[in-house]
């Protein structure tokens, strides 16, 4: 009977240690997936890079994008800002000539048979006209900022420019 006890012992003893060994087991197991779950396959990583690269590639091109509109509009803004400049210094360069004017004695002028109209001194809106255009805007660009129509600025630009061509000569 003593053999039996020896028996019922080594079987318990092996069933321990079974049952050690599928605990262990089982706790790797848990502790592999365990870390699986925590780190995304390689695959994923290397999805979201290129996700991320593509949205970065989206943002630095809206910026740029941007970038050149605000660089356009200060170029607008500068151009406008001498357009104002300039009317205000015809402005005073005719006020002073008229003030001049009224304290001489006005002789008398015979008209000039060549000439059928008087010349009048530029007015803002052409000095604006003429600025705009040499800053580089196109006719329908320039109509559009100013209020005039299209054909008017068009009409301006051309005397400005023949004027500007005959002075040259």
């Amino acid at each position: 009977m003593e053999w039996f006890w020896a028996l019922l012992a080594l079987i318990l003893g092996v069933l321990s240690v079974v049952q050690f060994l599928l605990y262990r087991q089982a706790r790797m197991a848990l502790a592999e997936r365990s870390e699986q779950d925590v780190l995304p396959p390689v695959e994923e990583v290397a999805a979201l890079l290129h996700e991320l690269q593509d949205a970065g590639e989206t943002i630095i091109g809206r910026l740029e994008a941007k970038q050149e509109e605000a660089e356009g509009l200060l170029r607008l803004l500068d151009a406008k800002l001498n357009a104002v400049q300039m009317a205000m210094e015809a402005h005073a360069t005719w006020q002073d000539t008229a003030s001049a004017n009224k304290h001489k004695v006005a002789e008398p002028q015979l008209p000039d048979k060549s000439q059928a109209q008087t010349i009048n001194p530029p007015s803002d809106k052409h000095l604006m006209v003429k600025s705009l255009h040499e800053s580089g805007l196109d006719p329908v660009e320039i109509a559009r900022q100013t209020g005039l129509r299209p054909d008017e600025v068009r009409l301006i630009i051309s005397l400005y420019m023949r004027n500007k061509h005959c002075n040259m000569e």
